[in-house]
């Protein structure tokens, strides 16, 4: 009988921790979909240095994704090209938006288009750096995002924010470096975290665009948050725990995608099960919308 019940202790335990498929998740639970690192690459190639399977592939299956309902798209930043190329911005941002996305945090390629485009995609897309101040003239200065982001799905509430490490200023292009200020991270977290809990969010997420060192330090000094999502370092964590915050990062490229299934526990607090979905671009199929738009591409640049 002892035997029994020791079995049947352990199973419970395993069934408690077993990651779920990206269509099985329960109904009292909320799954993160989170990618970063796009580089610009919304088509991929088979190159033996550096394959990239494009967002092509990661549209296909976000496109059949089932119990959308249930699910929360975050980007961590760096969707665009490192170089200015305004077209493929266009196509990358549209392609986004049809998918969904409720979040896209600013890295420095978002400004490889200058900060009036910056400005622009603003206007249309979700994109969000709570710490970054554009300022196109001497006396005059825009916060990026004011408020942080409350998003309700599934009989839970999240509340998002995102913040561009102060370091990579030196990676902006210098006639942009004047235009462009970064406040102090620290000040900022604790605002959004303090807002976020006056509104009684279930769960605080952090889209951290920077380096994975310098978000342990914002944690170790800033408390409450749940989960930061990291970009810029292309780095595949799977779950780091810092005091009482989780950190993810889906890796280089946009060649994979973290599914974080977040179930709660009736005494209070989460379980965390995170995955990867991992694309290939010889082996997963094309998203048909995405490949005319890689299309439409093409020819406007043989054109110019």
């Amino acid at each position: 009988m002892k035997k029994i019940s020791c079995f049947f202790a352990v199973s419970l335990v395993f069934f408690m921790f077993l990651s779920p498929g990206a269509g099985e998740l329960k109904k009292s639970g909320l799954r993160i979909l989170y990618s970063a690192s796009l580089n610009g690459n919304l088509d991929g190639c088979t190159c033996k240095s550096n394959p990239r399977a494009g967002l092509i592939k990661r549209a296909y299956y976000l496109r059949n994704l089932e119990n959308r309902q249930d699910t929360v798209l975050l980007d961590a930043g760096d969707i665009l090209d490192a170089m200015q190329d305004p077209l493929l911005a266009e196509h990358i941002f549209a392609v986004y938006d049809e998918l969904g996305y409720h979040g896209i945090a600013v890295g420095e390629q978002e400004l490889s288009n200058g900060f009036e485009k910056l400005l622009e995609y603003k206007s249309d897309f979700p994109l969000l750096s709570h710490n970054l101040y554009i300022c196109p003239t001497e006396d005059s200065c825009v916060i990026f995002s004011l408020q942080p982001v409350v998003i309700r799905k599934n009989n839970m509430t999240l509340g998002l924010f995102s913040i561009f490490d102060p370091r990579l200023h030196l990676f902006i292009k210098q006639e942009l470096k004047n235009k462009v200020k970064v406040k102090d991270p620290f000040v900022i977290a604790e605002n959004m975290v303090t807002l976020l809990k006056e509104d009684d969010v279930d769960l605080i997420v952090l889209l951290y665009h920077g380096y994975y060192e310098n978000a342990k330090k914002l944690v170790n000094k800033i408390k409450g948050i749940n989960l930061i999502i990291l970009g810029h370092e292309q780095q595949l964590i799977d779950l780091k725990k810092i005091n009482s915050t989780f950190i993810v990062s889906p890796g280089k490229e946009g060649n994979s995608l973290g599914i974080l299934e977040i179930t709660p526990k009736k005494s209070g607090g989460f379980i965390f099960n995170n995955t990867f979905k991992d694309f290939n671009y010889s082996a997963d199929p094309d998203d048909e919308f995405v490949r005319k738009r890689i299309d439409q591409y093409y020819d406007k640049m043989k054109v110019k």
